[in-house]
């Protein structure tokens, strides 16, 4: 009898702390995203921190990469394609001519409008500043230039290691790498 008295009250305090749990979680505010706005005063707080940039020098620096970055959307939003057919497989010749050279133009654009921020840039950082800039900007990169993630071999296989049974990988004629049919 008391070991069901005990599982009973035990059952009820996990119902009221789980009930309490859920009212605190309700009070709470939620957290929002960032709007995009908040996300670029964020990149270049953290870019002159990188830099160690002076006050004055990280307000230009601040004020001149909120243009950029606006100037840089206006430009892509403006420019992309309406009818984006990248995933779809079966275009015609000329519509991936059509693709290619509006991607090639973009591209022109948007190192143009690089060209025109490094001369903003030159007038109050140093050229190894402007580097480190493009550099933190490159998408997927470590800031050296560098792909953060897929390096060969950073999952894989050991060398000299063996694989155990029925994970052997196979080629392309259903063999293990030994040339062994499973």
């Amino acid at each position: 009898m008391k070991k069901i008295v005990s599982i009973v009250c035990c059952a009820i305090m996990m119902a009221v702390c789980t009930a309490q749990a859920q009212d605190n979680q309700d009070n709470q505010p939620r957290k929002k995203g960032f709007n995009p706005e908040q996300m670029i005063e964020k990149k270049a707080q953290r870019i002159c921190r990188e830099l160690a940039l002076d006050d004055a020098t990280a307000k230009k620096f601040t004020e001149t990469f909120r243009e950029y970055k606006k100037e840089l959307k206006a430009l892509r939003t403006k420019d992309c394609c309406d009818a984006k057919k990248d995933g779809k497989k079966d275009l015609t010749e000329a519509e991936a001519a059509q693709m290619l050279k509006a991607r090639f133009e973009m591209q022109e654009k948007t190192l143009s409008l690089q060209k025109k921020y490094y001369d903003k840039y030159s007038k109050f950082l140093t050229q190894k500043q402007i580097m480190r800039i493009y550099e933190m900007e490159k998408p997927h990169g470590d800031g050296h230039g560098k792909q953060r993630f897929g390096k060969p071999g950073q999952f894989g296989q050991m060398k000299g290691a063996k694989m155990g049974k029925g994970m052997q990988r196979k080629g392309m004629n259903g063999k293990g790498y030994e040339g062994q049919q499973e």
